[in-house]
Parts: C-alpha cells; sequence; structure tokens
C-alpha cells in the first residue's frame, strides 16, 4: 500500500513479520530491501511465492504521482511473466500474488506463464477459474471470502490440487483475533464515535451521492459555493452505509486515502473532454477496468453517448449535460480527479488545492442533518447508444 507514502510504507516494512514481494518494483538506495519472490520450505517441499502491482496509473500503479515518486517500476505483466520460469525451477510449487485485475492475470494464465495459481486483487471480482494449467482467484473484498489450494503429495511430488472458494462468514469468529481486533480499537477510541445516524441502508451508490453532497455544502472560508462536484467511484470504499448508527470510523474508512479537494472553474467542454477521456481510457490489449461506465459521479446529471463500432466496449463520443456554453462553472471535485484526470494547464490555471480533507466534510455533513442521513440510492449518470437518441 503506497498510499501513505514511502516514509509509512518502509515502517509497514520493517515492522511486518512476514515478507513483502514485488518483482517490478524498485525501491530507492537504502530504502527497505522487497524481493521479487519468496521461497518457504515445508519439509522438502518449496513454495515459490512472487509479487506484481498494476500499472495502471501513467507506469505506476494507480493513484497520485507523488507518492510514487521515489519507486521504479516496469510493466506488470511483462515482468510477472519474466520471472515465473525463475520461481518456477527454484520451487515445487509457483504462485503469483496479483494486483493486476482479472483481466491482466487471465491475459498472463494465456501466455502460458509457469504460475500454478495466480492470487489476485484490484478489480474486486469474485471467481475461481482455470487458464491453462493455472488457477486464477479472486475473492472480492472486505474479507467475504477466501480461497484455499490443498495441495497433495507423494514422494515429494505433486499429485492433486483441490482449490476451494470458502466464505468466510459461514465460521465462527476466533476468539484470539477477535481479541487482536478489541485491543487495536480500544487505542482508537474516537473511531467508534456515533457522528450520525442513517434511516435506511446506503448503497455503495448512496455512499457516492453522500460524499458529493458533503464536498458540495461545505462551508469554504471564502464563501466559494460550488455549482457541480464530482468524485470518483473507485474512491468510494464502503460496499454501503446500514441503517443505524454512523461512526466516524465508518467515515474514515469510505476515504482512508485521506483525500483532499479542488475548487475553481470550468467551461462545458473541458468538463466534458474529462469524462469523455476517462471514459474511453484503456484499450482491449490493456483494459481500464475504472473505464466504460459512470466512472465520474457528480450531482450533475449527463448522459454517456456511446457509439455504435461493435466492440466488447464500444467508446463513448460524446456527454450531453444541461449546461449553457459560453460560461464558466464553479467546481468542486477530490484530489484524485483533479492531480490525475484534469490537464495540467487548466489544473493551474482554473483550480486551486484546498488543504480540508474529504473526511472533514463527511463529518461536518453528517453533523447538519438533524433528521439523519436518508440515503439517496440514485445513479444520475447514464449511458445510451448514439443510435437509440437519433431514431
Amino acid at each position: 500500500e503506497f498510499d501513505k507514502g514511502a516514509k509509512v510504507l518502509a515502517e509497514m516494512i520493517t515492522t511486518a513479520e512476514f515478507s513483502f514481494v514485488c518483482a517490478n518494483l524498485t525501491t530507492p538506495e537504502g530504502y527497505p530491501s522487497i524481493e521479487p519472490y519468496t521461497l518457504i520450505e515445508f519439509d522438502d517441499f518449496i513454495l515459490g511465492i512472487a509479487g506484481v502491482v498494476d500499472t495502471d496509473g501513467n507506469g505506476h500503479p494507480l493513484g497520485g504521482d507523488e507518492v510514487y515518486a521515489p519507486f521504479r517500476f516496469t510493466t506488470d505483466v511483462t515482468t510477472a511473466y519474466q520471472i515465473s520460469a525463475e520461481v518456477a525451477a527454484n520451487s515445487d510449487f509457483c504462485m503469483l500474488l496479483s494486483h493486476m485485475g482479472l483481466e491482466q492475470d487471465r491475459a498472463l494464465a494465456n501466455l502460458h506463464a509457469s504460475y500454478r495459481w495466480i492470487a489476485g486483487g484490484h478489480s474486486h471480482d469474485t471467481t475461481l477459474e482455470q487458464i491453462n494449467n493455472c488457477h486464477i482467484s479472486q475473492n472480492g473484498k472486505n474479507l467475504h471470502f477466501v480461497t484455499i489450494a490443498d495441495i497433495e503429495l507423494l514422494d515429494g511430488e505433486i499429485i492433486d490440487i483441490d482449490y476451494e472458494q470458502v466464505r468466510v462468514g459461514a465460521y465462527d469468529a476466533d476468539p484470539r483475533i477477535t481479541a487482536i481486533v478489541a485491543k487495536i480499537k480500544s487505542q482508537n477510541p474516537e473511531l467508534s464515535t456515533v457522528e450520525g445516524y442513517a434511516n435506511a441502508l446506503a448503497t455503495q451508490d448512496g455512499v457516492a451521492n453522500f460524499t458529493i453532497d458533503a464536498l458540495a455544502s461545505y462551508p469554504y472560508d471564502d464563501g466559494f459555493v460550488p455549482e457541480i462536484t464530482f468524485y470518483h467511484f473507485g474512491g468510494i470504499r464502503l460496499s454501503n452505509i446500514l441503517a443505524g448508527d454512523i461512526t466516524r470510523g465508518d467515515i474514515y474508512n469510505n476515504d482512508p486515502f485521506q483525500s483532499t479537494r479542488y475548487i475553481g472553474e470550468m467551461t462545458p467542454a473541458e468538463i466534458r473532454r474529462f469524462i469523455l477521456d476517462k471514459y474511453n481510457s484503456g484499450s482491449v490489449e490493456r483494459p481500464d477496468k475504472e473505464s466504460h461506465y459512470a466512472y465520474f459521479r457528480s450531482d450533475l446529471p449527463y448522459t454517456i453517448v456511446v457509439g455504435d463500432t461493435p466492440a466488447a466496449q464500444p467508446d463513448a463520443i460524446d456527454i450531453l449535460f444541461d449546461l449553457e456554453d459560453g460560461r464558466s462553472y464553479r467546481v468542486a471535485m477530490c484530489n484524485y480527479i483533479a492531480e490525475n484526470y484534469i490537464a495540467k494547464e487548466l489544473l493551474a490555471r482554473s483550480l486551486r488545492h484546498t488543504t480540508v480533507s474529504v473526511r472533514e466534510a463527511m463529518l461536518h455533513h453528517i453533523h447538519t442533518l438533524d433528521e439523519g442521513l436518508t440515503p439517496d440510492n440514485t445513479i444520475y449518470q447514464v449511458e445510451v447508444h448514439y443510435t437509440d437518441i437519433n431514431r
């Protein structure tokens, strides 16, 4: 996890009681070592585990450029493929811990890499499948599932492997782990502070709208009032908010990245451009897991007009919204959008960075809801095909 920066990651590496592996990462001189793979021996059986992280974001993992500045990355699938033969040659069972996403895991398996198992993440899919001689597993998120590989040996040789995806909730909690969790939570009692109340279930779309409302209604020091607010759906980390108490921990968990905000002005053409560019990003060879759906959520309803070129994911050709050309609109957005998807010259000219965090905005907003949060689970961004609006 690079999100808190190089210093925090270094502390995690030096204090952890386990190995870190990442084949496509080079750390700076003097930094804690991260090996491309590790070998773990059980009696006479050697398990080889390699690691790889996505390079979806301008040659590094998704996220702001600043947190990756000290590091260097090589292309994920290519590097994972190149290291597989070496890991397999030194082990009895070769596996990959992958943070590339399911489509990239499948692409690697189709290259006939030497891995017997790719345990994947990043795209948060739930799957257990086989391509060639390689099993691929993804367990969704929030530890709803784990995958177990049961390897049967005879005279040191593998004669059978059985993969099983297990629902964690089907098992009783381990008292020892429960005690550890309680101890950790007791060190931060403020996380259990009740900050507000939800009158009904908020879906992930509802959480997105709550976050947008928080950014839109925050009292900026200079009296700035946004007319349009944007947030990226990948940054909405809570799958839902259940009816009942909303704690500070819930608010923090929705934004573990400690995001901040940008405010300023943009024209309709500039707004249309960054939405289109993101929707159409990626390619058939390198799909962008955050493209070809309504990734930028907003209090501005808009329609994504999708072209009719035959393709698994046809590109958008226009964005329709009820804005007046020839004028600028006051906008607010999280720093992830501003720093990664807004043109640099536009960012420097028209937007300014505030130090107020998204967490602060959410806490302020929940405190203003005297009758509690009534979730709005509507998606205000829709997709239509060009022919459907031109018949």
